[in-house]
């Protein structure tokens, strides 16, 4: 399982982060509900279910992801998510 909490720099270390999540998760549903903008600074809320492969179970979750924007590119994102319904999800029964 990825480290849900790590700090990631760079191209390199966000694509290997990115690269595990097809290996972990089937998305089953995805919900954009609000987009707030202000300058470089965009937060999107909304609410996900994900079904966890190695253990069968769905989790789902409300979500915040925050994101900075340079020069047309994400430089900053951070994705908040309930983290213990998403450990619980990867214990075994």
């Amino acid at each position: 399982m990825c480290r849900p909490s790590a700090v990631r720099r760079g191209k390199e270390e966000v694509r290997a982060w990115m690269a595990l999540f097809p290996l972990n998760f089937q998305p089953l549903d995805f919900q954009i509900e609000r987009t707030f903008e202000n300058g470089d600074q965009v937060v999107l809320t909304g609410h996900f279910t994900h079904r966890i492969l190695s253990t069968g179970r769905e989790f789902s979750s409300d979500f915040a992801a925050i994101c900075s924007v340079r020069d047309g590119k994400v430089s900053a994102y951070n994705f908040i998510e309930d983290s213990y319904a998403l450990w619980r999800s990867f214990q075994p029964e």
